[in-house]
């Protein structure tokens, strides 16, 4: 199992596969058999478009 942390497309070269091309190198290269994820609101579209579970989850961070 992987995770990744952060995929960033520049916004003029969102919609033509570059996110898509890049989480298939990543497969490729890896040989993982998963990559679990957090996602920000504006890339849900992008996220639910290729094959994928949704899992509850939760981002724990330290009492202020």
């Amino acid at each position: 199992m992987g995770y990744l942390g952060l995929l960033v497309v520049s916004k003029n070269a969102r919609r033509r596969g570059v996110g898509r091309a890049l989480i298939r190198e990543l497969f490729a290269r890896s040989g993982l058999p998963r990559i679990d994820l957090l996602s920000e609101a504006d890339a849900t579209d992008f996220y639910e478009s290729v094959p994928h579970k949704v899992k509850p989850g939760y981002r724990i961070y330290p009492a202020a």
